[in-house]
């Protein structure tokens, strides 16, 4: 049975957690650790998440809670447990808990075979590819943009994409978008 449960740096299963952040995620579409345990810790917006199967640790989902919208900001099952449902089965169980909003997450844009599966899995579990690019800002100081798609799920056609997008720079890279 898969259980997604908040955690806090502190907690003896985090370096778990950020283990497999950092080898699953590159530097740059990832905060130093310093900075992801503070945002773990103090940000009361942010939820740092560990999955677990029958009480093995097998992933991580973090997301924020934007006030309108959540945004899933990392995901990942680790290498060993992927291929076998755990990666479907959380992404139904997070829609459930998180059905009082719309959800979104970024994609890469799905040039190559590996964005291209990344894309057809979140659109397998009911997510859609929304037309609307965008840079994701850097985590670090120096760091450089990435081109990316937002998708979503339980898009509500009022949402304005402006909105959503500073809310983004805003609440999770501190940054300011310029025009």
């Amino acid at each position: 049975m898969i259980e997604i449960r908040r955690i806090y740096s502190c907690d003896e299963e985090y370096c778990f957690v950020e283990s497999l952040l950092e080898s699953a995620f590159p530097i740059d579409e990832r905060r130093d650790r310093d900075c992801q345990r503070s945002y773990t810790d103090v940000k009361s917006n942010f939820k740092a998440n560990i999955i677990t199967s029958d009480g093995v640790p097998i992933g991580l989902i973090n997301y924020w809670d934007l006030g309108f919208v959540y945004y899933i900001e990392h995901f990942a099952i680790q290498s060993l447990f992927r291929n076998r449902g755990f990666g479907e089965g959380t992404i139904e169980q997070i829609k459930r808990e998180l059905s009082d909003k719309p959800i979104i997450l970024e994609v890469e844009i799905p040039i190559g075979d590996i964005e291209k599966r990344r894309v057809n899995f979140y659109k397998r579990n009911g997510f859609k590819l929304n037309n609307i690019e965008y840079k994701q800002p850097p985590y670090r100081e120096g760091g450089c943009c990435i081109n990316m798609n937002i998708m979503s799920y339980n898009w509500n056609s009022e949402l304005n994409v402006s909105e959503v997008i500073n809310e983004l720079y805003s609440q999770v890279y501190n940054f300011t978008k310029v025009s």
